[in-house]
Formats: structure tokens, C-alpha cells, sequence
């Protein structure tokens, strides 16, 4: 039984880098079918459309690293302290090239914070989940708000999207893994979102936001 249970819970942590992985190489196809628009323009845009693809592509190989090592059982997750603020910025200067993304209006709001305790490859992970999701929510032209802050001793995440919401009964289990309603949903990012609060002590949720559809929150 604890053998099953063991790779009952390898295959949810490899299909859940795997939905990762997707999502990252659309931001390596999206800024690679820029650059090739581009290409004609100054020298400095495409420089600029090389390193943001660079930094894809190379978070794509610690997901390679993390799954070689997750099959071994011998993680040892990376912790960090970082600035959340200057965190945030950079996590959302990759998934705003997305192609769900790029058309939404995306506003970040972050807090004068305090340096916070993290493992950075999960969190990021979480953020692009949550931002990827309000998007396919509201679809293109829609409006993401992503709101930093603290309450007590917890470094909170909202994303707010101006989608259609979710009905009540449904907001427990949109955290289930596999659970999802969306024709070519996979189920797992946004049980990648709270099993990343449960990572750092805390916990994922999701209500009503004043844009008119959902709030998701990440509390570390």
C-alpha cells in the first residue's frame, strides 16, 4: 500500500512539472514568434526578445533538474530570502508573454513588503498558475489585477480576474488535483497553487473579487 501511495504521488509531482513545462514553453514559442517579427526593427528589440526567451529556456532546465531529482527522492528544494516585490516583477515579466496573457490588462500592486523566506521555483510556479488562470477565465481582453500585501506574519497573493467567477460549491474543489472544467484543462495547476501555501505553512483559497469575478489568494 505505501509503495502504491509512493508512486500514486510520483505521478501527480511529474504530470504537475510536465503542465509547468507546457506553460513555459509557450512563453519560449511566443517570444520566439516576436523575435521573428522583429527582426526588421533595431538591434536592441531583438536582444531584448533573445533574453527574455533565454530566461525561459533556462528555467525550463531547472524543471528538468527538479524532475531528475524528484525521480532519485532527493530533493532538496532551494530556499532563498528575497525581496517579494522585485519577485513578483520578475515572475510576471515572463508569463506576461504568454499567449493567454498578452491580450489582458495585467495591474500589480505590491506593498511595501519584508524580505520573505521562500523556495523560488515553487512560488514562481504558483504565480504563473494563478496569473494563467484568471487569463483563461476572462479570456482575451480581459483585466488581471495582482495584489501583494501583508496580514499578521503572512505575505498574502491575491490575483483578481474579471471573469465569470465560481460558484460556491465548486471552490474547494478547484484545488483538487485532476479536477477541472475546461475541455483541454489538466487539473493540476491550481493544486500546484495550494500545495505551494502548504509548502511555505500556508494555504490557497479562492472568493469573489470587486472586478467581478474570482480572487484567488496564495497566504505564506
Amino acid at each position: 500500500l505505501l509503495l502504491s501511495e509512493r508512486r500514486a504521488m510520483a505521478g501527480i509531482v511529474t504530470n504537475s512539472l510536465l503542465h509547468d513545462f507546457a506553460n513555459l514553453l509557450t512563453i519560449a514559442q511566443g517570444n520566439a514568434q516576436l523575435l521573428e517579427r522583429s527582426c526588421i526593427e533595431s538591434d536592441a528589440k531583438v536582444k531584448d526578445q533573445f533574453r527574455r526567451m533565454q530566461k525561459a529556456l533556462n528555467q525550463l532546465g531547472d524543471y528538468i533538474q527538479r524532475l531528475r531529482m524528484a525521480q532519485k527522492s532527493t530533493q532538496n528544494p532551494m530556499i532563498e530570502q528575497v525581496d517579494p516585490g522585485a519577485f513578483i516583477e520578475k515572475t510576471l515579466s515572463l508569463i506576461q508573454h504568454h499567449k493567454k496573457v498578452r491580450g489582458c490588462r495585467l495591474n500589480v500592486k505590491v506593498e511595501d513588503l519584508p524580505k520573505a523566506t521562500i523556495q523560488p521555483s515553487i512560488l514562481q510556479d504558483a504565480l504563473m498558475n494563478m496569473v494563467l488562470n484568471a487569463a483563461e477565465a476572462t479570456g482575451e481582453r480581459g483585466s488581471i489585477e495582482v495584489h501583494a500585501h501583508r496580514e499578521d506574519a503572512s505575505l498574502v497573493i491575491d490575483v483578481h480576474d474579471n471573469g465569470p467567477g465560481i460558484e460556491p460549491g465548486f471552490r474547494e474543489m478547484v484545488f483538487e488535483s485532476y479536477f477541472t472544467t475546461k475541455a483541454e484543462g489538466t487539473g493540476l495547476g491550481l493544486a500546484s497553487v495550494r500545495a505551494c501555501g502548504q509548502v511555505h505553512g500556508g494555504n490557497a483559497d479562492v472568493g469573489s473579487s470587486h472586478l467581478g469575478g474570482s480572487r484567488f489568494r496564495l497566504a505564506l
